[in-house]
């Protein structure tokens, strides 16, 4: 029997500076809360802005947005302001897990004479943070990963994630930031990262800053778990069968609980099931951006104006480069410490006649990606003019894209043209475009059905409001539509939620479909050659080993029944000509069986593993 089941506590909270606050007694009406990817499209790597709004009751004045303002006779909370942290929280059977967290960003309250006495607050996740944050005067960065990257982002900004899960990344990208413009924010830059890695960049519930590689949701990867505890309360007893009782008298609660795979079944549920109108696509149109930098020296800025300076004075500004050939704003490194008379000048006269006071003049120049920032002192006893300043270095310039395109012809005979279209901004090549293009056409090619949002009562029973508690952004989860048969795996792009007054919670997820072998989306394929075949097996672009010199392989082989003579043959090396597929590189026993050992007999199955130094590309013949 299913048994309805309810928080122990749900706990509002602010962060006075020193402290946590606990709120709860005045919140009144709904809690509602968001945050997620904003959809489940391929393109959709970088959360969308969280947000969380409550109601609070103000007829202590606690919750004006005046400060405490003594004139005004107000007392309201220290810290309770624009920009304090706040919290929503959940207990159940001991277990407390954070609903939503984040920054308070407006505060709407009323008073009695034209209101109901209520404080309207409405908060936003850490993701406000890199929308409203410029990247101007960021420095290029060399040979970096998205990890890396991510950590170089968050040191330039002044209001930390509450913590962070940065996975390694597949990639190391020649540079980042090479590209900053002067309105280029660091939600930009985690977009450029998402995509040329083809992780995830998202803030789960507790405010912490997620930032996913490639792998990170392989085909092998397994549900998440639930703590998943009785819908009953069972007691302890002692050896006699008698309670247990704690020191008010009371029975002592032993509930037992077990990890479970997480799961919405439609039976219980309410799922969307779309047939959305942009969920076909048949090509794909992906670009990379390689770049082209100097090998030697050249202007990138260079002073118009001639610029008066009275004596005594410091004038400071920035500017940005700009392609010597053109006005285009460029990017630049190897930036060159100012030389006096090679970089700049002062004259008495704009026009650079009279005193030469260059000497008297002390320049600074601190160089960024795409800017430089100038201090200039006079120390003469007159005004100067700077007739000449320039910066030197190496420009960075980005000329057209390449483009990987991809189609599906039977796709597009039948339902028409339906292209995708991405940037990998630090990806210099088409490799992986190439790979993942072929990868989104196959997965959204057909039209069909798709679960795109899960909808549940957290109250319905006790794993459910578990599911609520533990599940974030980035979960997997196993859904069921036992109307439509579908059953599959998904994972969670976003989440909403409800808490109404009496504690009913209502949530909703917005999924994307894993097809995996293990969600069983995906079936393995036989391959079999014949024994004087050069065909092969291609894997593609495999950046997890493709710049790796040292590999391991390992194969299942079934032995002939004759001993082999010429398709002893299971590995070589692929050379790139007409000739295909070779054993040259191949020495020793390192790719070809030889001989039987260790008691195999033909006729039977059996494992081999080996090591090859310089693999290129690989086949397997009959053996």
């Amino acid at each position: 029997m299913t048994v309805e089941a309810y928080l122990d506590a749900i706990t509002t909270e602010y962060y006075n500076g020193s402290a946590w606050v606990d709120i709860s007694a005045y919140v009144v009406g709904d809690i509602a809360g968001n945050n997620g990817l904003g959809g489940w499209k391929p393109d959709q790597r970088v959360a969308a802005l969280g947000t969380l709004n409550i109601t609070l009751n103000n007829k202590s004045k606690y919750f004006s947005p005046m400060g405490g303002d003594a004139v005004r006779g107000l007392s309201t909370l220290t810290g309770f302001n624009k920009g304090t942290k706040i919290r929503v929280m959940g207990t159940f059977k001991g277990i407390t897990e954070e609903i939503w967290t984040g920054r308070i960003m407006s505060i709407d309250s009323d008073d009695k004479n034209w209101g109901n006495e209520q404080t309207r607050v409405m908060a936003v996740d850490w993701m406000y943070v890199p929308v409203n944050y410029p990247m101007k005067g960021a420095t290029i960065a060399l040979n970096k990963r998205i990890d890396e990257a991510m950590a170089l982002i968050l040191a330039r900004l002044s209001i930390q994630p509450e913590d962070t899960e940065f996975a390694t990344g597949s990639f190391t990208f020649p540079a980042v930031f090479d590209n900053v413009q002067r309105k280029t924010m660091a939600l930009s830059e985690f977009t450029k990262l998402a995509n040329s890695e083809l992780g995830y960049i998202y803030v789960k519930q507790d405010g912490t800053l997620v930032a996913e590689n490639m792998l990170s949701r392989q085909g092998w990867r397994a549900l998440d778990q639930v703590w998943v505890v009785s819908d009953t309360d069972s007691y302890i007893l002692a050896e006699d069968n008698t309670f247990i009782l704690a020191e008010d008298g009371t029975k002592i609660i032993g509930n037992e609980g077990a990890y479970e795979d997480a799961a919405i079944h439609a039976d219980m549920e309410e799922h969307n099931i779309l047939l959305p109108e942009d969920g076909l696509l048949n090509a794909s149109i992906i670009r990379a951006h390689p770049v082209i930098t100097d090998t030697s020296l050249k202007v990138l800025y260079k002073l118009g104006t001639p610029l008066f300076i009275p004596s005594g004075k410091t004038a400071e500004f920035s500017a940005h480069y700009t392609d010597p050939s053109g006005l285009s704003q460029v990017s630049g490194t190897n930036m060159q410490t100012p030389v006096a008379t090679t970089d700049y000048l002062a004259n008495a006269a704009s026009d650079g006649s009279g005193t030469n006071y260059t000497a008297n003049v002390v320049v600074t120049a601190t160089y960024y990606g795409d800017t430089v920032y100038y201090s200039i002192e006079n120390n003469a006893t007159a005004g100067v003019y700077i007739t000449l300043l320039q910066a030197r270095g190496y420009g960075i310039y980005y000329g057209n894209s390449i483009e990987s395109t991809k189609d599906d012809p039977d796709s597009q005979a039948a339902y028409g043209y339906a292209p995708f279209q991405f940037d990998q901004k630090y990806q210099k090549d088409t490799y992986l475009a190439n790979v993942y293009g072929l990868s989104v056409i196959e997965e959204y090619k057909n039209s069909k059905s798709r679960i795109t949002k899960m909808k549940y009562l957290a109250n319905l029973n006790s794993n459910h409001l578990m599911t609520f508690l533990m599940l974030s952004i980035g979960s997997l989860i196993l859904g069921t539509e036992d109307r439509s048969g579908i059953s599959n795996h998904y994972y969670i792009t976003d989440r909403a939620f409800t808490i109404k007054q009496g504690g009913i919670i209502y949530c909703e997820y917005g999924v994307k479909q894993n097809d995996s072998y293990l969600s069983e989306g995906l079936e393995p394929v036989t391959v079999e050659f014949a024994g004087t075949s050069t065909d092969g097996i291609d894997f593609n672009y495999l950046p997890q080993v493709s710049n790796e010199i040292q590999k391991t392989m390992s194969a299942w082989v079934y032995l002939d029944t004759d001993p082999p003579t010429v398709s002893n043959f299971i590995l070589g090396n692929f050379n790139g000509i007409s000739s295909g597929y070779g054993i040259a590189a191949i020495t020793g026993k390192e790719g070809i069986l030889l001989s039987i050992h260790d008691g195999y007999q033909w006729g039977m199955e059996f494992a081999i593993k080996f090591y090859y130094p310089f693999l290129v590309g690989s086949c397997f013949s009959d053996v």
